[in-house]
């Protein structure tokens, strides 16, 4: 943390020491969206669309404003949170299966543009290799996109080398006056060492893909009709000394379709969906099924330029078994405050089944085991408050208060017989996290954002336990990014954080230790080529996400990107 925190005062030293006296641009702050943050395999941040009705409008200082244009909506993406959200490990990584479907650096005005492509490529440390590459054209009545990764590495450790690599594409046409449709799909290689399971020699490869269509009916400039289809799998092996330990084969399919009507000052959303996915293993020929359907009605009325309510309230039912149903009524509401142009205040509860595929729990733990319960989570009640303050032009203060009283939740586990990760059952779970942030533009040239989340949670369990907490969820977390330009086109990063101690066990008082991380790059822009190095793990830490598997020292790469 020491070594953390002098990086950070060191670039901000620099910065202020070479800064130009120039008023930096207005900042604009937003209230936090109805979205879903990803962490993908890749490490990539992405910010992908909620099926689950999202609330439509965004709010921002001084305005109120529902974003309904009848050429984008479909592709009318919230933004995210200007500061760094916590990734708990029982947030839902996936839901209603979205997926990436495109490379999220495209930063041209597409507006203007005919077409627009990139090409990035980096080598180092390990024999890794990654090379991303995407591609944009403008059609006469729609768009296309396409983007390529491979991600591979020989790994610092014995069997803990990875070779990750896939394709995905969109495109989005015209049909008829008022109609567009969205086709697209995504393909997925894996392959990768366990070094941390039992025996050490084992190895996992798979697949997963999905085809995804939509169809949108413009009404009018406030009113469209959306009707959805999804569809696709995965399958994952295991093997140790060339002998297949386990196969699991995943398939899915979901619908989805929603009305919007804007009527009198208000807006209103009728929507449903069905969800089905069934799991199939080799080692004892099981099959699991479960199935997922919701239909919801939400309302949302702007009060006031300084007062916007949503509420609404969802029918949803579970069928996890041919023997067992779970049916919820389920309300939720929302309320944006801005009492100046300065402040803003969302609050928020809602309540229902929760649920996170196969493919989703992947997303989060490669070294998940084979076989896991295909159940939701059921959450009583989750309440929220977040609150943006904006001081000066150039800082913003964030605050965020999170409950959740949940009946029953899901929690990782090390099987201590391979070494996977099991999901087990856990009733009556209250979390709690508390967050604060800021946001700064010391000078034109330097950026700074942190913020400090603290987690707390409480277990009521029957029988014995030596810990009240929540396996690998960390006591706190401390983000923080610099962002600084050394000079016209050289561009320094620095992302810095720091977890504290995470329990590994119900059973145990063990804690897997604290630890810090620091990453950096450098950037250099030669017209539409760049040169970057970067650096992760600066200072070499010791430390693991998930307990046995040891993540990667220092690590340096180099590359270029290109932009056509």
């Amino acid at each position: 943390m020491k070594s953390l925190i002098t990086l950070c005062m060191a670039c901000l030293l620099f910065a202020n020491t070479n800064a130009q006296k120039v008023t930096p641009p207005p900042t604009r702050m937003e209230l936090p969206p109805d979205s879903v943050v990803i962490e993908t395999e890749e490490g990539q941040t992405i910010e992908t669309k909620d099926e689950q009705l999202e609330l439509p409008d965004v709010v921002v200082f001084g305005q109120d404003r529902i974003i309904r244009q009848a050429g984008d909506k479909a592709m009318t993406q919230p933004q995210k949170p200007s500061l760094l959200t916590p990734t708990a490990a029982y947030d839902p990584v996936i839901i209603w299966f979205d997926e990436q479907t495109e490379k999220p650096t495209f930063d041209h005005d597409l507006n203007n543009l005919l077409r627009s492509g990139w090409v990035q490529t980096q080598g180092g440390s390990f024999s890794t290799l990654l090379i991303d590459a995407g591609y944009w054209q403008r059609l006469q009545k729609g768009n296309f996109r396409l983007h390529g990764w491979l991600d591979r590495s020989k790994g610092e450790f014995n069997n803990s080398q990875h070779n990750l690599g896939g394709a995905s594409a969109r495109i989005s046409y015209e049909l008829a006056p008022k109609v567009t449709g969205t086709m697209g799909g995504h393909f997925t290689s894996i392959s990768r060492g366990l070094h941390g399971a039992i025996p050490d020699d084992f190895e996992r490869s798979g697949t997963k893909g999905s085809f995804h269509t939509e169809l949108i009916y413009d009404v009018n400039r406030l009113s469209d009709g959306q009707l959805g289809f999804e569809i696709g799998g995965m399958s994952l092996q295991s093997d140790t000394s060339k002998v297949r330990f386990d196969k699991t084969s995943d398939f899915w399919y979901h619908l989805h379709g929603s009305y919007t009507l804007y009527w009198q000052r208000s807006q209103w959303t009728l929507g449903g969906s069905f969800l089905s996915e069934s799991i199939e293993t080799d080692i004892d020929s099981a099959s699991i099924k479960n199935t997922l359907g919701e239909i919801q009605l939400e309302g949302l009325f702007p009060l006031s330029n300084k007062l916007t309510v949503a509420a609404g309230v969802k029918y949803q039912t579970n069928k996890p078994d041919t023997t067992s149903k779970i049916d919820r009524i389920a309300p939720f509401a929302r309320m944006n405050i801005m009492p100046s142009n300065n402040i803003g205040i969302t609050l928020s509860a809602q309540s229902g089944l929760d649920y996170t595929s196969f493919p989703g729990w992947w997303q989060e733990n490669p070294y998940v085991t084979h076989q896991i319960p295909l159940r939701p989570m059921d959450v009583d009640v989750a309440a929220k408050i977040k609150s943006d303050l904006r001081l000066t032009t150039a800082l913003e203060l964030s605050f965020g208060l999170e409950r959740k009283w949940i009946s029953r939740m899901y929690y990782w586990q090390r099987i201590a017989q391979n070494g996977l990760f099991d999901l087990r059952p856990l009733d009556k779970v209250q979390l709690t996290e508390i967050m604060a942030g800021f946001n700064i533009d010391i000078n034109p040239r330097t950026q700074l954002e942190a913020s400090i989340i603290g987690y707390s949670d409480r277990v009521e369990l029957d029988g014995p336990a030596l810990s009240d907490r929540l396996p690998y969820r960390p006591t706190f977390r401390i983000p923080i990014r610099v962002t600084l330009q050394l000079i016209e086109g050289l561009v320094l990063r620095v992302n810095g954080d720091v977890y504290g101690k995470r329990p590994s066990s119900l059973a145990s008082e063990s804690r897997l230790p604290s630890f810090g991380l620091i990453n950096a790059s450098l950037s250099k822009d030669f017209s539409r080529i760049s040169a970057i190095v970067s650096v992760y793990n600066i200072f070499d830490s010791d430390y693991v996400m998930w307990e046995n598997y040891q993540e990667e020292g220092v690590t340096v790469l180099g590359g270029l990107s290109a932009k056509f």
